[in-house]
């Protein structure tokens, strides 16, 4: 029986795939519109590169999955101390090397494109 976490990471995965899916296709289109402009592929991809230098990893819904399911690992992380079988995953592992297993290591080299992750830390030190 999968644990909570694997279900949550099930979860994270296939929303992710979704993700990286969309942002490919953008990035192609990029891609493609660059290339007609200049007539050159090598030139489109420098210039696409150049303003969007992590590629389809860095598109906002990408982003946004990461951030998700982070604070999402958070509030499972959370909802199990209160019980008699606590577990818990780091948030910032459970979004970038808990991907680097079969059939998903693929969704952790495209998160690995980023330089870091999409979260911020308040005042309080909490991540925002």
């Amino acid at each position: 029986m999968p644990t909570p976490h694997e279900r949550l990471l099930d979860e994270y995965a296939d929303s992710l795939r979704t993700a990286k899916d969309a942002a490919e296709e953008w990035w192609e289109a990029l891609l493609a519109s660059e290339t007609s402009r200049t007539r050159d592929r090598e030139q489109a991809v420098g210039n696409v590169q150049e303003r969007w230098p992590y590629g389809p990893a860095a598109h906002p819904r990408v982003l946004a999955v990461i951030r998700k399911y982070y604070f999402a690992c958070q509030a499972l992380n959370d909802r199990l101390a209160e019980t008699k079988n606590p577990a818990e995953e780091y948030p910032h592992v459970f979004v970038t090397d808990m991907l680097m297993e079969d059939g998903t290591d693929d969704l952790g080299a495209f998160v690995y494109r980023l330089p870091g992750l999409p979260i911020g830390i308040d005042s309080d030190g909490d991540p925002v």
